[in-house]
């Protein structure tokens, strides 16, 4: 593991463990209230020892908001991107691995829907919908957004499977489930974190731009997206700082952590990138 996937795990560490603190910290801190309750403070309070970041318009504890946007926006991406890679594996290596004309239909279908753009159908059905949590917002992410690792699956499934190794388990009448799973699958691992992380990027970056740019999305499902959006409407770029840096800092370090990890392993084993011929 090189230095860029260490710092880049060790960064989404810290963040991953403030979404799971979240629920601790603002219950000892609000005294067992919500962080959306409206009017427990004054509104527009500035930032003190017991409001570090001070209060919203409506009176809500924002250094309360950001653990708790945190928490939601990461666990939006890792659900979205977890359905992402469920899809992306069963379709990238089913197409890679069959060949024929399994491959040419599957990866047809792959590439009209590349073409189609993610944004608007998530913000079609997300103002469809009835009822938007969590889970139905990270679905509709997930089930439009994997395509593009899709096809990195897919190609490096075309790769590994000419190996010798995968001919000699077929001449070993070994069945094809044995075969991706025992064979393939471990020795394109580092694939699949890149792709797992480039699904967990996409999926936020999917919900903080159609929050922060479009404004589409559920009040109360509060992210690090609709804590910027919020800051920006009320006009806190110039008068308010504090209440806008501190999200956007938390998105660009939960991005930064991701991208490291995605390049860190992409420069581990893509043998181009290792000036490796003939592999």
């Amino acid at each position: 593991m090189n230095l860029k996937t260490k710092v880049g795990i060790s960064l989404l560490i810290v963040f991953i463990v403030i979404s799971l603190t979240e629920p601790v910290i603002n219950h000892y801190r609000l005294n067992g209230k919500s962080p959306l309750e409206i009017g427990e403070y004054p509104g527009f309070q500035p930032p003190s020892f017991s409001l570090p970041l001070g209060t919203d318009p409506y009176g809500r504890d924002l250094f309360a908001l950001l653990l708790m946007g945190t928490r939601y926006t990461l666990t939006i991406g890792f659900t979205a991107g977890i359905v992402e890679m469920l899809i992306a594996l069963t379709i990238g290596f089913f197409a890679g691995y069959k060949g024929g004309l399994i491959d040419h239909s599957l990866r047809s279908i792959t590439d009209a829907l590349l073409v189609i753009p993610t944004w608007p159908l998530v913000i079609f059905l997300t103002l469809y919908l009835k009822q938007i949590d969590i889970l139905s917002l990270s679905l509709v992410i997930g089930l439009f957004s994997w395509p593009g690792v899709t096809r990195l699956l897919r190609s490096q499934m075309l790769s590994v499977k000419e190996r010798s190794y995968v001919e000699l388990a077929k001449l070993s009448g070994e069945a094809d489930l044995e075969i991706i799973f025992k064979e393939i699958v471990p020795n394109i691992l580092p694939y699949v974190g890149v792709g797992f992380a480039e699904a967990i990027l996409a999926a936020m970056m999917i919900e903080t731009g159609f929050r922060m740019l479009i404004g589409v999305g559920p009040v109360h499902l509060v992210t690090l997206g609709y804590l910027v959006k919020l800051a920006i409407a009320q006009g806190f770029l110039t008068t308010r700082l504090y209440a806008i840096i501190p999200p956007i800092l938390f998105l660009v370090l939960i991005f930064i952590s991701l991208n490291l990890i995605n390049v860190g392993l992409d420069e581990a084993y893509n043998p181009r990138l290792k000036k490796i011929t003939g592999i």
